[in-house]
């Protein structure tokens, strides 16, 4: 069935009427159009709405077109209790300068539209509490900053009213700009600035803090910084800048409110000034950046939430290093968080409950496992490294009982060679020693004579010699009593 169209006035032209009645072929039936006060419309095809919207939707005050065509935003501004505006996803929406007849607006998303200027805002700036700009090519510039050799004079123009519009959104509660990768280019940091930030970095890690708790620090604001204008938010409690090719912030930068600031994938080396904006934030990320030193975030006490990965003082093999901050060591490490690292900020930030989207609970459960693992293991190679020394003590003792038999055997084998060498020396040869039978009686046979080869020494010669002697002596005797006895 479908929607009866109004009838139009007069003076409208056919263009219109078709455009209107193509708009009402998008509204749902069950909606009232005299009375709805939300209406979500998924019209890619859409490239504005009718002149007539006011008209049709008087008292709407939500409108979400997210991911249409739409060119132009004109007939919009005819809603004027129109509270919650979603252009979200529309691509091809060059400029939004006529919302800024909506006085009532106080929720704006305008995130993927390349939008490069906030002009628009401004009339609803006393009411607009949520600002959604992520994914646009937007450009902040300070008019008393120092800019860029060479700029583009439209760019810096339209940077400053950016800047100026921001400055005066100062109810804003809820402030995202990430991704827009060109944010703060124009705005250029003289050495000189640099090196008072890095003295008054120095000073302020050596000297104590004398600010009673509670007591707002006294300090002159930097106004020569882009985001200085969102200081000015004295409401502001969200604030994401993720993305946006930052390499600084604000010397002087005071955000009381603030309880969520994202700030990864910027490349900051440090924050300055060391934590005075921090003192309300419960949820900080800082991953994805270039910070030197972990104690840059010091005096973040009252962070719940924390994301570091992917930082320049995290460092890849994931050993444990240490700067001396405040006279204490400070563990570094980048692969991985360490007990160390994990000590260090729970010491620095009391309420820290995740860390790198890891509960804390979880990660120090983990590792009370991992170090009775650790232990087990460690008293297992001693026993280990014990018994194997054991082994090798036994093995010596062996080996020395044994080269001690073989030299004890050696020592017996050299004394006897010793006393054989000394019986050869003292012996007179080998004597052949030629043993007679005697001859008792002659009518006895010969005999041949028993020849008995041995080695004596000499006495036992000279013995055998005498025997010799007295036994020719007495085959002499005998030999004369037979002749004597023929004779």
């Amino acid at each position: 069935m479908r929607r009866p169209t109004p009838t139009p006035t007069a003076n409208a032209s056919g263009g219109r009427r078709a455009g209107q009645q193509e708009f009402l072929q998008l509204i749902p039936l069950d909606v009232d159009l005299p009375t709805a006060r939300r209406l979500a419309l998924a019209a890619p095809n859409l490239r504005a709405l009718p002149s007539t919207v006011g008209l049709l939707l008087p008292r709407l005050h939500r409108l979400d077109l997210t991911g249409g065509g739409l060119r132009d935003v004109a007939a919009i501004a005819t809603l004027p209790l129109l509270t919650s505006l979603n252009l979200s996803g529309n691509t091809h929406l060059g400029s939004i300068a006529p919302l800024a007849a909506l006085q009532q607006l106080t929720v704006c998303v305008l995130a993927h539209c390349q939008l490069r200027s906030l002009d628009g805002l401004q009339g609803s700036a006393a009411k607009l509490k949520s600002v959604i700009a992520n994914d646009n090519q937007l450009l902040l510039y300070s008019p008393t900053s120092h800019m860029l050799a060479g700029a583009n004079s439209d760019d810096v123009a339209l940077a400053v009213k950016n800047y100026e519009i921001l400055s005066e959104l100062t109810a804003c509660e809820t402030l995202v700009l990430s991704r827009n990768p060109h944010l703060c280019t124009l705005h250029v940091i003289p050495d000189t600035i640099e090196e008072e930030e890095e003295e008054e970095t120095e000073q302020t890690e050596n000297k104590p803090s004398k600010t009673v708790p509670g007591e707002v620090p006294k300090r002159e604001a930097d106004w020569t910084h882009p985001l200085s204008s969102i200081e000015k938010m004295t409401h502001l409690r969200k604030l994401s800048l993720s993305g946006c090719g930052l390499t600084s912030l604000p010397s002087h930068w005071f955000l009381p409110m603030v309880t969520e600031l994202r700030l990864s994938h910027n490349a900051l080396k440090s924050l300055i000034p060391e934590g005075v904006i921090f003192r309300s934030v419960k949820i900080l990320d800082v991953s994805h950046n270039q910070l030197q030193k972990l104690s840059t975030l010091r005096r973040c006490r009252f962070v719940r939430h924390l994301c570091i990965s992917g930082n320049a003082f995290l460092e890849e093999d994931g050993e444990l290093a240490s700067e001396a901050v405040s006279k204490e060591e400070v563990p570094k490490t980048r692969a991985k968080l360490t007990p160390g690292i994990v000590h260090y900020l729970t010491r620095t930030m009391p309420n820290l409950e995740v860390v790198d989207n890891m509960m804390l609970s979880t990660l120090q459960q983990q590792w009370a496992l991992e170090e009775k693992e650790k232990e087990k293991e460690a008293k297992e190679k001693y026993k280990q490294e014990r018994i194997k020394k054991e082994k090798e003590k036994e093995e010596h003792s062996e080996t020395v009982e044994e080269e001690a038999k073989v030299n004890s055997i050696k020592k017996e084998v050299t004394h006897t060679s010793g006393r054989k060498e000394c019986a050869v020396d003292n012996s007179n040869n080998n004597d052949d020693i030629v043993v007679e039978p005697t001859e008792l009686l002659p009518t006895e046979a010969p005999r041949a004579p028993i020849v008995r080869r041995e080695r004596t020494n000499l006495i036992d010669s000279r013995k055998r010699q005498l025997v010799a002697d007295g036994a020719a002596a007495a085959q002499l005797l005998m030999k004369r009593k037979t002749e004597g006895t023929g004779w």
